[in-house]
């Protein structure tokens, strides 16, 4: 499950909430977490260029903190993913959830 959270503040500045996702790539679980229903989430703040492509994608948070095999697969999610094209570029965050449902 992806959700987007709004920055309280950064340079380029905070997104409009209202610019439409275009594409949401899904992360891939980690194998192991994923045979032992481990579930996680991570926090990342990344920049939207003018054309909607995503990059600079840094975590910011994770839960369980000392995990950090979610890292990498929720970077390559917010890299794959795309919003609409805007006139300026921005910073977003994003907290992906890695759940298992049983």
């Amino acid at each position: 499950m992806l959700l987007f959270i709004p920055h309280a503040h950064s340079a380029p500045p905070r997104c409009d909430p209202a610019r439409k996702i275009v594409h949401i790539a899904q992360p891939a679980y980690p194998p192991v977490e994923y045979r032992v229903g481990f579930d996680a989430s991570v926090t990342l703040e990344f920049t939207i260029l003018k054309d909607g492509e995503v990059t600079d994608a840094v975590v910011l948070a994770r839960d369980p903190p000392d995990v950090h095999d979610f890292d990498v697969p929720s970077i390559q999610a917010v890299h794959g993913s795309r919003l609409a094209s805007s006139a300026r570029e921005c910073r977003q965050q994003m907290k992906i959830k890695f759940v298992i449902k049983q």
